[in-house]
């Protein structure tokens, strides 16, 4: 099943390029459009298409300007062990302390984690990715640490899981 949301902004000729404002909250809530705004660049038009799986499983989020892709919003549920699936070696990850394990790079981010609430336990990995290099007075790698950081308080609300341990070095 999906949701789209789509907001349009026309630029005027004689004003230049602007930057669509889109819904004011985006991703299931996740995100506020002032945090997104820096990596969805300039255009005309803003879609965000929000899917979940029948069975709840996974989740995507994928945002357009003008039809081109921005950001994505990923979440992944599962019983198997925790851990991210893939360690990105293509974009020279550092990771960061957060949940089980995480890592950021420059147009991206992702974290996994165990959830245990009283119906069981979930290993979940979240990752958000961007088409461009955050804009804005934050290195990218910065933005996206606040970005994952946000997107997984989120999601273990929403998800209702015991509250977790912060990890050392983490804030």
């Amino acid at each position: 099943m999906a949701l789209i949301l789509a907001a349009g902004v026309s630029a005027c000729s004689d004003e230049g390029p602007s930057v669509p404002q889109g819904p004011e909250r985006m991703c299931w809530n996740a995100f506020d459009r002032s945090d997104l705004l820096p990596l969805l660049g300039e255009g005309k038009k803003i879609q965000v298409e929000e899917s979940v799986s029948p069975m709840a499983i996974d989740a995507d989020c994928n945002i357009t300007v003008d039809g081109l892709f921005r950001f994505k919003a990923e979440a992944d549920k599962s019983r198997v062990d925790v851990g991210l699936l893939y360690d990105f070696p293509r974009e020279k990850p550092d990771r960061i302390a957060l949940g089980d394990e995480a890592v950021v790079w420059d147009k991206g981010a992702a974290v996994a984690f165990r959830c245990e609430r009283p119906s069981g336990t979930d290993n979940v990995e979240l990752m958000i990715h961007s088409w461009k290099l955050p804009a804005g007075p934050k290195p990218p790698r910065a933005a996206n640490i606040d970005l994952i950081r946000k997107y997984f308080a989120f999601a273990q609300k929403e998800l209702q899981c015991a509250p977790s341990p912060t990890p050392a070095g983490g804030s």
